[in-house]
């Protein structure tokens, strides 16, 4: 059964190197290059898709067949490895800080970061609004108290039918 499990996975490693040979052109190789080139960038961006896919088996798989397509080098794919192990632990020590930070403390002071940082597409918006909004032709306060007032007197006579 052990036997039959490794036969497996090899053979779905080769197909999978077979199809990345097939697909990959120039421009996936350049941006693997690229981002790769630098060890420790390397090891930022296996951390970074390990956080992002939470696998860091998934992580490796992809690197091997990469280097098995001969899209990325060994020397290259050693530092991308290194960093799904660091992204994997960077994933566990974020849940487990759940339990000793409380979230709902950071969540208001999160919303104002996203504020700030929409805040021009945000003030666009609210200047705009206040131009559609000066448009709109607003009770003044004598039809707002007589709407009040008619309210009031359809209320009273509800209680009274209802006595």
């Amino acid at each position: 059964m052990l036997v039959g499990g490794l036969g497996l996975f090899f053979f779905g490693m080769q197909t999978m190197s077979d199809g990345l040979k097939k697909i990959a052109g120039e421009r996936l190789k350049k941006i693997l290059a690229m981002v790769t080139k630098v060890p420790i960038i390397g090891l930022l961006v296996g951390a970074a898709v390990t956080c992002l896919i939470q696998s860091s088996s998934a992580t490796t798989v992809m690197v091997v067949g990469f280097v098995n397509a001969g899209l990325l080098a060994l020397k290259q794919a050693i530092s991308v490895v290194m960093g799904a192990n660091i992204g994997t632990t960077f994933t566990a020590w974020l849940v487990s800080s759940m339990a000793v930070f409380k979230i709902a403390h950071y969540a208001l002071p999160a919303v104002g970061v996203g504020f700030g940082v929409n805040s021009r597409r945000t003030v666009d918006y609210l200047i705009s609004s206040e131009v559609e909004l000066r448009k709109v032709a607003w009770p003044t306060r004598q039809e707002l108290k007589r709407q009040t007032v008619v309210v009031l007197e359809q209320q009273a006579d509800l209680f009274e039918q209802a006595l």
